[in-house]
Formats: C-alpha cells, sequence, structure tokens
C-alpha cells in the first residue's frame, strides 16, 4: 500500500512538472488587447481578478470596490483552513484524494497590488473569461448566487457554492488555467500548482 501511495504521488509530480511546462498554443491571435486582468496567487492558490467595470457580477459589491477576485476551490479547505496553521490531516486528504464539494472565493479590492500578474485581453477574451467564471458559480430558482453565510477571512470577501467536484486532478490553479485557455491565454496545457500558470505569464 506504501509503495503504491508514494509511485502515486512521483507519478502525479512527474506528470505534473512536465505539462506545467508545456505550454498551449493559442488558436487565435489578437491585436485589440485594450483590457486589463490579473491573475495573483498566494504562494499555493491562485484567483483570476477583474476590474469592476469589465465585469456584470450581480453580486452585492462595496462601493469602493475597483477590483475583483474568483478563487474556486475545495469547499472544506476554504472554509476550515482561513490560514495554514488551521490545516488538518482529514481536511488535506479530503481535498487531494475525495472528490469533495467546492465553493467560489470572492474578494474585492481597491487597488492594484504589486504581485498581481497583468494580462492585456480583449473584448472577446474578457466575454470568455466572465462567462466560464459566472458558470462556476451555484445558482438559486431566482438565478442569484448561494452565498455561505458564516464564512470569511476578512472585511472584504465572501464564500458562495460552486459547481465541480474538487480533486488532485482538478485543483483550483487548475480551474485558473482552464479559464485562461478558453480565452484563448497562453497558459499550461495542464497544471495543478500555480507555478505552471504563472510561469507562462
Amino acid at each position: 500500500m506504501m509503495l503504491f501511495f508514494f509511485s502515486f504521488v512521483i507519478l502525479y509530480l512527474l506528470t505534473a512538472w512536465i505539462c506545467s511546462n508545456i505550454a498551449t498554443n493559442p488558436k487565435k491571435e489578437f491585436t485589440d488587447k485594450h483590457k486589463p486582468i490579473y491573475v495573483a496567487s498566494n504562494g499555493v492558490h491562485t484567483a483570476i481578478i477583474i476590474p469592476v467595470e469589465n465585469i456584470d457580477t450581480k453580486l452585492k459589491l462595496n462601493p469602493n470596490t475597483k477590483y475583483v477576485a474568483f478563487g474556486w476551490g475545495d469547499k472544506g479547505f476554504f472554509l476550515n483552513t482561513p490560514t495554514w496553521g488551521d490545516l488538518t490531516f482529514s481536511t488535506a486528504v479530503n481535498a487531494v484524494f475525495l472528490k469533495s464539494p467546492t465553493a467560489m472565493h470572492v474578494t474585492e479590492y481597491k487597488k492594484t497590488a504589486s504581485d498581481w500578474k497583468k494580462i492585456m485581453i480583449n473584448d472577446y477574451q474578457l466575454i470568455s473569461i466572465e462567462k466560464n467564471i459566472l458558470d462556476t458559480f451555484q445558482l438559486k430558482e431566482d438565478k442569484g448566487f448561494i452565498k455561505i453565510e458564516g464564512y470569511t477571512y476578512g472585511t472584504n470577501d465572501t464564500f458562495y457554492e460552486a459547481n465541480g467536484n474538487y480533486t488532485c486532478l482538478n485543483t483550483c490553479n487548475t480551474w485558473t488555467n482552464d479559464i485562461l485557455k478558453k480565452a484563448e491565454i497562453k497558459t499550461a496545457i495542464w497544471t495543478p500548482f500555480d507555478s505552471g500558470i504563472l510561469k507562462h505569464l
């Protein structure tokens, strides 16, 4: 059993490293890139950040919010691990090895940060990114988003129920990577890690 586990880990890391280093080849080349988006990472988890005026979120945002970050991930990990000190073995195992429910983490910002990776895109790409992000939210019968009450990391963020399941093959960074790929933005062919995205930006 231990041999199988270590063999899986080695194969997983090797596959991730290879695929993370192979860049996509977008089918379309755009010249009219006049709108910015950003990709940010906390060292593990990535999020896509969009200026408020460029996305119709239908979210109740603060009036002084200028940028909105969207990060998809394992619901249990998000809600029960506000800091790495809160990480438990069961939470980690569930997130990595089991198909687990997911949540969308929405964070509001008043200004950009120096470590955000800026990407210039056009209207076609923006529409693709907006659609695929908003399609990730679970919807109520009235088409509203389902807010997860009682959970927050601070005063500028909110959690919502999301579609999809989290596994070691479909991580928060895989979600970010897929959003970028669908918008014809150069990124990794597949990556479970943030480095596989950032190195191509």
